[in-house]
């Protein structure tokens, strides 16, 4: 009996320090780990015509597979993941119209994809003091919005220090009678 236990005490102890491959394809991170290792992974940066999707691959060991910077849990095995984007189909550019405010005519800027193919409205305020044109100036907040389009969202910014709502249900209706 004493010689059992220390037998598969023995194995445990060796299976513990087993090293396995995580192979990354379009990614950062890849290497060889130790089974159990929690490891940060991140997609490679992709142009500015094209965005992160998803992990495809060996993704049960992946703890978010829809984000670009994620974590995999290393299992006794090698995992092979490769980090997958798409293109945009999003204009370079924005709609852009004047609309009647409460008591003043506001600048709005707008993109839609395919009408028959909108999915839904997302309507993006500037902030305290700020602009609608700082979502068109700026990449990152340019990247959120192009990429909503391409997932069939349409999308308005307007130009307002109090967005009420019956401005937002003026310019859906309004934008959607242009693009229509």
């Amino acid at each position: 009996m004493k010689i059992k236990f220390t037998i598969a005490l023995l194995a445990v102890s060796i299976n513990s320090f087993s090293q396995f491959s995580l192979n990354l394809t379009n990614g950062y991170g890849g290497g060889i780990y130790n089974a159990g290792d929690t490891v940060d992974i991140w997609a490679k940066e992709c142009p500015p015509t094209q965005y992160f999707k998803n992990w495809s691959g060996d993704t049960t060991y992946v703890l978010s597979v829809n984000g670009w910077h994620t974590r995999v849990v290393m299992p006794s095995a090698n995992v092979n993941l490769t980090a997958d984007f798409n293109v945009f189909v999003a204009p370079e550019t924005f709609g852009f119209e004047w609309i009647q405010g409460e008591d003043t005519l506001k600048p709005v800027y707008y993109a839609f994809p395919n009408p028959s193919e909108v999915i839904g409205v997302e309507h993006l305020f500037h902030g305290t003091n700020g602009n609608a044109g700082l979502w068109v100036d700026n990449f990152e907040k340019f990247y959120t919005i192009k990429r909503l389009v391409t997932e069939n969202f349409g999308v308005l910014v307007p130009n307002a220090k109090k967005p009420h709502v019956i401005l937002i249900l003026m310019l859906t209706e309004y934008i959607a009678g242009i693009i229509v």
